[in-house]
């Protein structure tokens, strides 16, 4: 028998004698089922010993257990989300890094069409840029995840990605850090968004968005790329706050559609509308006083946040870090 499966069984005997930190599980369930998750990983050539050094000790995750079962609702308003997410603290920090990383993002811009203002606004946001990027080893967060959350299969198959990642040679099983959810680095992408998006920005073979700016920016520029961002069209543009007859959300959003829409309400005039845009949402929360169109590239930011506050919120702060107003 294989020294490392020698090394397992032993674990998992010490660790049966441990307990979980959650009445609702047992070290037995636990235990079947890391039996069952490194066959599959296994079968799928990935590497057990990357496994076992990104997990470390064979239990839980006693903060994600803990998080997954009392995770507080937040019910923000979008003054107060906005005015958390623009903060001068944040608009000051981000023109400091645009300076800093003058060519670097300029460099970037030139080949995405993604401003640098706005790579800096989803940096700035996601973990004030770089800051905070989470302490959590993402193989064990989603391991946990894998095994007591309600979305099994969707925690599995973002783990297989994480050995992927490992596999590959971008990060170390002991340096593959994130959130208690698994997402990684400075600019939080899932592992299933790092295979897609992830970008060797300096070319050193590796893409490491947890230390390397250059793969953090040209990763965050690559994601919004591929998500069709529009070079040069007008996120938003802002029209009269009237009642109009097409259904919003609850955080007062509307689906997309064309301009004759608008026009026919009477919020735009045709010689108004962006070049190159087809569609447009009204965008007026309930407790703001003004309304907006919002194009293309707000429904981009949607993409990688679904939430109309933080697109909106990250926008207007790439607006405020190139010295344009709210």
């Amino acid at each position: 028998m294989p020294r490392f499966t020698l090394l397992v069984f032993a674990l998992i005997a010490l660790s049966a004698c441990a307990g979980l930190p959650s009445a609702r599980y047992t070290q037995a369930e636990y235990d079947h089922f890391l039996a069952d998750l490194r066959v599959e990983i296994s079968a799928k050539g990935l590497s057990l010993a990357q496994f076992q050094a990104g997990h470390g000790e064979l239990i839980p995750d006693q903060k994600v257990l803990s998080l997954l079962e009392n995770q507080p609702e937040f019910k923000s308003t979008f003054a107060g989300y906005t005015g958390k997410m623009l903060s001068d603290t944040r608009i000051q920090r981000g023109r400091e890094y645009a300076t800093q990383y003058k060519a670097e993002l300029a460099k970037v811009s030139a080949e995405t069409g993604v401003p640098a203002e706005v790579i800096l606004a989803l940096w700035g946001i996601e973990t004030s840029f770089g800051r905070i990027t989470g302490s959590n080893s993402v193989i064990r967060s989603l391991s946990t995840l894998a095994f007591a959350s309600h979305r099994k299969e969707f925690y599995r198959k973002e783990l297989f990605n994480a050995l992927q990642i490992l596999q590959e040679g971008h990060i170390t099983p002991e340096a593959m850090k994130g959130s208690w959810a698994g997402a990684m680095g400075q600019c939080q992408f899932m592992p299933s968004s790092f295979l897609t998006f992830a970008t060797d920005g300096d070319g050193d073979g590796h893409k490491d968005i947890w230390q390397n700016t250059s793969d953090v920016f040209a990763s965050i520029a690559n994601y919004l790329k591929k998500s069709q961002w529009k070079p040069g069209q007008p996120w938003r543009i802002e029209v009269p706050r009237q009642e109009v007859g097409v259904r919003l959300s609850a955080r007062g959003l509307s689906e997309r559609q064309p301009h004759s829409t608008w026009v026919n309400e009477g919020l735009i005039q045709p010689e108004n509308w962006p070049h190159g845009a087809s569609q447009a949402r009204l965008f007026m929360p309930e407790d703001s006083d003004k309304a907006w169109l919002v194009f293309d590239n707000f429904d981009v930011i949607m993409k990688w946040n679904k939430s109309s506050y933080f697109a909106f919120s990250a926008l207007a702060l790439a607006d405020s870090i190139r010295g344009e107003g709210v």
